[in-house]
C-alpha cells in the first residue's frame, strides 16, 4: 500500500480531524470531507456547511453520473487547513479550500497576498515555472501552500495547471504574517 497516497484519507490536526463521507452508486463514487472539532461546535458547524457548499456542485455531477468526487488534505497545521476537492472521470478539476483554524470562512488568496499589486502579477509571471500559465490582474483563487512554497492553479483548456513559487520571493507581498518565510509554523508544516 502506497502511504504517499492520501486521497480520501482522514487527517488529524491540533484541535480536530477531517474524516471522509462516502457515497457509492453503480456509476461511480463520491467522497467528501467533514470536520470534527474537539471543542468548538459552532465553528465545526460553520465549516461543515462551508465544505458542503464548496462540494455541492461536484456532488451534483456525481449524482448525474458525470463525475466522481474525492478529496485530499494538503496541509493541516495550526496555521492552515487545506482540503483539495478532486472531481472528474477522465480529466479532473481540483478545487482548493483553505481555512485558517478558528475561523468560520474560507481563506482567499487576497487574505494572505497583496493581489492588487501590479508588481506582484509581473513578478509571478517572471518566476512562473509553467509555460502554459500567464497571470493577469485577475489572479486565481485556487491556491495552496506546502512547506515554504505557494502553488497557484489555473484551468487552461480544461486541464488544471499549477505553478509553484518560493514564498521567500514573495515576502514583500505577504499580508498575513503566518505565511512569512522562516515562521516556525511553516517549518512544522514541512513535517505534516
Amino acid at each position: 500500500m502506497n502511504r504517499k497516497n492520501t486521497i480520501n484519507d482522514g487527517a488529524c490536526f491540533n484541535g480536530g480531524m477531517v474524516f471522509p463521507v462516502k457515497m457509492i452508486a453503480p456509476n461511480g463514487e463520491a467522497t467528501y470531507p467533514q470536520i470534527m472539532l474537539n471543542n468548538n461546535e459552532e465553528v465545526q458547524e460553520a465549516l461543515n456547511k462551508l465544505l458542503w457548499e464548496e462540494a455541492e456542485k461536484y456532488i451534483r455531477l456525481y449524482l448525474r453520473g458525470k463525475a466522481d468526487l474525492a478529496y485530499n488534505v494538503i496541509r493541516k497545521d495550526s496555521k492552515l487547513l487545506t482540503i483539495q476537492l478532486i472531481s472528474g472521470k477522465d480529466t479532473f478539476v481540483h478545487h482548493n479550500i483553505n481555512i485558517i483554524p478558528g475561523e468560520k470562512k474560507k481563506t482567499e488568496l487576497k487574505d494572505i497576498l497583496d493581489v492588487k499589486s501590479k508588481d506582484l502579477v509581473e513578478l509571478l509571471n517572471v518566476l512562473n515555472n509553467n509555460s502554459k500559465i500567464t497571470w493577469d490582474s485577475k489572479l486565481t483563487n485556487e491556491w495552496y501552500t506546502r512547506e515554504d512554497n505557494l502553488y497557484l492553479m489555473k484551468n487552461v483548456n480544461g486541464i488544471d495547471e499549477v505553478s509553484g513559487y518560493d514564498i521567500n520571493n514573495l515576502t514583500r507581498y505577504i499580508k498575513h504574517k503566518n505565511f512569512l518565510p522562516g515562521n516556525e509554523e511553516n517549518k512544522k508544516a514541512k513535517k505534516s
